[in-house]
């Protein structure tokens, strides 16, 4: 076997000390297979998978810089319970807890939300969704833009603050703000809305950096790893360099559970779209903002529209979760956060209820040192904690785009039913707005909408006020 193992170095050109660091931490996480049999070839098939994406990667044997881990779990902060429950039971705690909120909701909720989260040693991420619950229809981007929802967000911005600064000066919390994520899909009201999205996010992020809220918050713009919207290209939405901390990406492996043959590994997943966003923001961190593996023994779930098979009953999730955890050290530099969607929501996404799989695999595969519980906020990098990546072209292609998009779109159009569609004229919102603003004083921001939008190129007029969207029962 070690005559097996020199002749892989030679062949591609390791040096003995990398290769030896790289299959030691492969082997590190794979202790054992069902299927190896007793001899010393026990890990050569496993091994022939390490060379084969290890050799497309540089030979430098230093790890990246630090990945912060984070989750989404069960009781969305409302339990601290739930939250030291499962930095017990890994071993290496959170560095933030991803809690959602909507439109509907102020920090009523979110006071209690966020202190669970900092009480257990983790920063907070909101996750924020433009949704008011009693018109779940509505598309609410226009409305922010053009001023409609400031009461609401100078009372939001100004309840967060006091949140912060009941904490004594040497410890008041950071959180992150992740706005509107999703935005290129269709499942979501405020979907498909890229000149209006990118309005109303630029309009409440210089509200707040009026207000002195910024000083305390990073912001995440988080889209989705498959474009399901009119655009096909998730860069139209992006807000701009100075109005972005984060970029993000979601993404999941469904499995079969969709689509025949659908297993897809972490890589096949988010090559494409983590590849356009280095290649487009190289200056910005990556944040992993949803992620989780289905188990095998998931099958298609009807209420959800899935028209698959049990074809992956033999995959394993706990091979796919040691895989992601080394691909993330070695091979996704830009990645500087990963947030596991711990909830057994549409399938079986969990690593910690007893009928799921992969939590041994989680708990060894992060006590790497490139996993850390540590918060890392933006303004603490500094340039040589940024790897110098590889700039690409910015397109993404990857050979498996085509499978994982057609299974995705199918997935995002089934996922939520029923799907109703109807246009919107955006100018006629603002016309309407403009209308009731004389009870109102016009702020600065929504003249600067205004002026904008008269000086936009008449293409984009047209984009503008032809905006459709589609609405999606949330």
């Amino acid at each position: 076997m070690q005559q097996q193992i020199k002749n892989i170095y030679r062949i591609n050109n390791f040096s003995s000390a990398n290769c030896h660091a790289r299959l030691f931490n492969y082997f590190r996480l794979a202790p054992s297979f069902a299927n190896a049999d007793q001899s010393g070839n026990k890990y050569i098939s496993r091994l022939f998978v390490v060379v084969g994406f290890t050799a497309a990667l540089s030979t430098t044997a230093n790890v990246q810089a630090d990945v912060m881990l984070g989750a989404s779990l069960p009781n969305d902060g409302f339990s601290r319970t739930v939250i030291a429950d499962f930095n017990q039971v890994n071993q290496k705690e959170l560095a933030y807890v991803n809690v959602f909120s909507a439109f509907s909701h102020d920090w009523d909720n979110l006071y209690w939300q966020s202190s669970n989260v900092v009480a257990e040693g983790a920063m907070p991420m909101i996750s924020w969704m433009p949704i008011d619950l009693s018109r779940r229809e509505d598309n609410l981007l226009p409305e922010i833009a053009i001023g409609m929802w400031d009461d609401y967000l100078m009372q939001w911005g100004t309840r967060l603050l006091a949140w912060v600064n009941s904490y004594p000066d040497s410890e008041q919390p950071r959180l992150s703000i992740r706005f509107a994520h999703e935005f290129n899909g269709n499942w979501y009201p405020y979907s498909n809305s890229p000149v209006a999205y990118t309005a109303a996010w630029q309009h409440i992020h210089d509200m707040f950096s009026e207000m002195g809220v910024n000083d305390h918050v990073d912001w995440v713009w988080s889209a989705s790893k498959t474009n399901v919207d009119d655009y096909g290209d998730f860069t139209v939405y992006y807000p701009g360099e100075s109005y972005v901390d984060w970029t993000s990406l979601d993404g999941y492996n469904w499995g079969s559970n969709y689509a025949p043959g659908g297993w897809s590994s972490f890589s096949e997943i988010f090559d494409e779209s983590y590849q356009i966003m280095v290649a487009n923001y190289p200056d910005k961190p990556i944040m992993i903002a949803e992620t989780a593996s289905a188990e095998p023994h998931d099958l298609p779930n009807t209420q959800y529209g899935m028209y698959g098979d049990d074809s992956d009953a033999f995959e394993s999730k706990s091979v796919w979760m040691r895989e992601m955890l080394v691909d993330l050290e070695y091979s996704y530099p830009a990645v500087r956060a990963l947030s596991l969607f711990n909830i057994n929501k549409e399938l079986s996404w969990s690593i910690s209820n007893e009928s799921n799989t992969g939590l041994d695999a989680w708990i060894m595969g992060t006590q790497s040192a490139h996993f850390t519980s540590d918060f890392l906020s933006v303004g603490s990098f500094t340039d040589t904690d940024q790897p110098e990546i590889p700039k690409g072209n910015g397109k993404g292609k990857s050979k498996t785009n085509g499978k994982n998009k057609d299974r995705e779109t199918t997935r995002m159009v089934s996922q939520k039913q029923p799907i109703t569609v109807r246009t919107i004229d955006t100018s006629e919102q603002i016309q309407i707005a403009g209308s009731s603003r004389s009870a109102m004083a016009k702020t600065r921001k929504n003249v600067k909408l205004e002026n904008a939008f008269r000086t936009m190129p008449e293409h984009k007029q047209s984009a503008f006020r032809s905006l459709k969207y589609s609405v999606v029962d949330y």
